[in-house]
């Protein structure tokens, strides 16, 4: 079950801050990704005949990785303090080499994105949360060409209700399909799933709520063989007794 919310309901795509855009940092920061170098080890002994080699890059946390077009991978986190972190991105060829690394972000907010995908066009895609333009947090998706790039970046909600997308995937019809916690409005009692779809400009097409009961919040989106969704989160039932 789910219900079709009216997209009037939420903010149409306001545009980020003119400071999101993506600058070139040093590769030689002094924390390390030790989660993301035990993902990269696996991925590449399984997809690669390169040599095996295990680097430590520049950041504070580590929270996704994907391998890119040229066998490289994209390595997603965060730098600076947690209670205003930036994005950090990072592009390394098929030896581990750094090509280029981004910070997003003035480090006067919070600026996380959990969600990463490759687009048709050799670009990254990125999804997460900002307290740019509310405290509480809002969802925002990120659009980056192969070398890193802003493209165009949009942030979804309300005012006052918390949002965060938290992983997207693009269709082959370029657009995209994000799943987010909260994107408002809600009930006092209810923490909200939603599936979000937009075409390949940002643009909501249809918005979708998964919520049950008291609690609900989600993890991470998967594509199906029937180009369909699958949704991993939790939800809390109260004790009906």
């Amino acid at each position: 079950m789910y219900n079709r919310l009216n997209t009037n309901q939420i903010l149409q795509g306001r545009s980020c801050p003119s400071h999101w855009l993506a600058r070139e940092t040093s590769p030689n920061g002094g924390f390390r990704f030790y989660l993301l170098i035990t993902s990269l080890l696996i991925i590449f002994s399984q997809f690669s005949s390169a040599q095996f080699w295990e680097h430590t890059y520049g950041g504070t946390r580590g929270f996704n990785i994907l391998e890119t077009y040229d066998k490289g991978f994209a390595i997603l986190g965060t730098t600076g303090p947690l209670t205003n972190e930036r994005i950090f991105l990072l592009k390394n060829d098929i030896n581990g080499n750094i090509l280029w690394t981004k910070t997003i972000g003035n480090g006067n907010y919070l600026n996380i994105a959990t969600g990463m995908d490759k687009t048709n066009d050799a670009g990254l895609i990125l999804c997460g949360i900002t307290s740019q333009y509310d405290s509480v947090g809002g969802a925002f998706v990120l659009k980056l060409n192969e070398c890193g790039d802003k493209q165009w970046c949009k942030i979804y909600g309300t005012i006052n209700d918390y949002g965060w997308a938290q992983d997207i995937f693009q269709l082959s019809d370029s657009s995209y399909v994000v799943l987010a916690y909260g994107l408002g409005p809600s009930t006092p009692y209810t923490n909200t799933i939603r599936l979000m779809k937009l075409d390949a400009d940002g643009n909501v097409l249809w918005l979708n709520d998964y919520s049950h009961f008291y609690a609900s919040a989600p993890w991470s989106l998967s594509l199906t063989n029937d180009n369909g969704f699958m949704i991993n989160g939790y939800c809390w039932i109260p004790n009906s007794r």
